[in-house]
């Protein structure tokens, strides 16, 4: 399955939220928390990637010394930025967390009963399956493979 980045991020942080609220009220062995613990660790790679490439764009528009073209870092290790570069950080960084990234999920077959909504929309995709739409069993229903026109003969 495809998502964004930016669903993937939102999708991390809300599940490792769960799992840490899930801990400690001692509700750790529940089949969702198994379902998030497994994408989360199948979407280290996707995570890791994403940091990489924000990485690499925030070096590509910190200031450099104009001698040595070494790049320039504050007090605290952070890059510094003209304003024009770091306008075109941010619009670089909008367009990367809408890249579309594949993922694959790990659905769940029941949910607790008392699951507040915002879980089920962030989690959806991910660990609980997308409900099933008119186009979506179209889209099942086509077959996969090539066919080949024969033009009649």
């Amino acid at each position: 399955m495809k998502t964004t980045y930016n669903k993937l991020i939102q999708f991390n942080n809300t599940a490792n939220n769960y799992l840490r609220a899930a801990d400690e009220a001692k509700q750790n062995d529940t089949p969702l928390v198994t379902a998030l613990e497994e994408c989360l660790e199948d979407c280290k790679p996707q995570i890791d990637q994403y940091n990489k490439k924000l990485s690499r764009l925030r070096r590509r528009f910190a200031e450099k010394d104009k001698r040595t073209t070494v790049l320039l870092k504050d007090e605290h290790g952070n890059y510094q930025f003209t304003e024009e570069a770091e306008n075109n950080l941010e619009d670089e960084i909008e367009k990367l967390l809408d890249e579309e990234v594949r993922i694959n999920p790990t659905y769940v077959s029941e949910l607790p009963e008392d699951l507040h909504r915002r879980f089920v929309k962030i989690f959806t995709g991910f660990v609980i399956e997308p409900k099933s739409t008119p186009a979506r069993e179209l889209i099942k229903s086509l077959p996969t493979t090539k066919q080949t026109k024969t033009n009649g003969k």
